[in-house]
């Protein structure tokens, strides 16, 4: 077989924007970018057939093994749910975009072939800022995710931020669920009016110039198959704090965020919940969290050269890049076909 494979694409429809499908539509765009021939989802011409999404039988069939089938996914707890690795043995690749992902499929019993090829961020997209320091106005603390009790741990950064008692600044958390809490936040039997929680929906412009319009970022996700979330946020100099685990260290350096150990695991309700099984995530160490985020506030000019460390890191590739990479594994292996 020929470079000039013909690549069929399937991923599944996430409208907001986040997760499978916009990683699979950046991806899908990239791979048209730098010449892939690409079959529509009409066509049935394909050499291989890259999947990106949880491992779907359905995406497989009754078939045994499916040599022509690529799946790229992830997961981001541990024990990896049952039914994945034998769905995944069914397929002929398997991509994942970080180590802790191939060491976790690897240890559960995936005997699939895989590479690893993580992800990219648009810097014209995910435009960088250059921040000052100022005290006429408070110290903005940025914190994202899903929901307040998922692994995103948007609770426990809400308490951690109340515990800093930093003495002029605002907490201001996005939530993708919809789900605002009722009535006043309080803490110690205190109104909390520095504390703001958007639940509103968001388009992603929306979401980049809050991102641009913070002075530190505190992202204490108990695991991510890769960490694309922080990532983003780093390229518009956002300084931030993160949990150093799992995906994430494949971007994250001492040098270009303030790390927070975790050395601990813990169960993950909400995860457990989804998958009717016990699952673990690592637990950040919430006393140094706030230790970095009161060291933030008084070391801001360190903090702003942080920032902008940060953005040359999470910018040194382009998706176009990851495409080409990913590419040349999925050439390769059509070549065995």
């Amino acid at each position: 077989m020929t470079d000039d494979i013909k690549i069929g694409w399937h991923t599944i429809i996430d409208t907001t924007g986040t997760g499978y499908g916009m990683i699979g539509s950046e991806l899908y765009n990239s791979f048209v970018d730098v010449g892939a021939t690409m079959v529509s989802h009409t066509g049935f011409d394909w050499d291989v057939s890259v999947c990106v999404s949880p491992p779907r039988s359905i995406l497989i069939g009754r078939e045994k093994k499916r040599e022509d089938i690529i799946f790229h996914t992830m997961f981001e707890a541990f024990p990896m749910p049952p039914e994945w690795p034998h769905v995944l043995n069914r397929a002929g690749l398997v991509w994942v975009p970080s180590q802790f992902v191939y060491d976790l499929f690897e240890q559960s019993g995936v005997k699939t072939p895989m590479f690893k090829v993580g992800y990219a961020v648009n810097k014209d997209l995910y435009g960088f800022v250059e921040r000052e320091i100022h005290d006429d106005k408070p110290f903005k603390v940025l914190a994202w995710g899903d929901g307040l009790m998922s692994r995103k741990n948007l609770l426990h950064t809400m308490k951690t931020y109340m515990r800093a008692n930093l003495p002029n600044a605002t907490l201001e958390v996005k939530v993708t669920d919809g789900i605002k809490p009722q009535g006043t936040i309080t803490w110690n039997g205190n109104v909390r009016d520095d504390i703001t929680i958007h639940s509103e929906e968001w388009r992603r412009v929306d979401l980049i110039k809050w991102l641009q319009g913070g002075d530190v970022g505190i992202y204490l996700s108990g695991g991510e198959g890769y960490g694309l979330m922080p990532q983003e946020a780093m390229a518009t100099g956002l300084p931030m704090i993160v949990a150093n685990n799992t995906g994430m260290k494949e971007y994250l350096t001492p040098q270009n965020a303030l790390l927070v150990d975790c050395l601990s695991h813990e169960k993950c309700e909400s995860m457990s919940a989804v998958f009717n099984m016990e699952l673990f995530v690592t637990k950040p160490n919430y006393d140094q969290a706030i230790d970095h985020l009161r060291w933030a506030y008084n070391n801001r000019e360190t903090l702003l050269d942080m920032g902008t460390q940060g953005y040359r890191d999470a910018t040194n590739t382009t998706w176009e890049e990851v495409a080409l990479e990913a590419l040349y594994h999925i050439r390769e292996y059509a070549k065995t076909l």
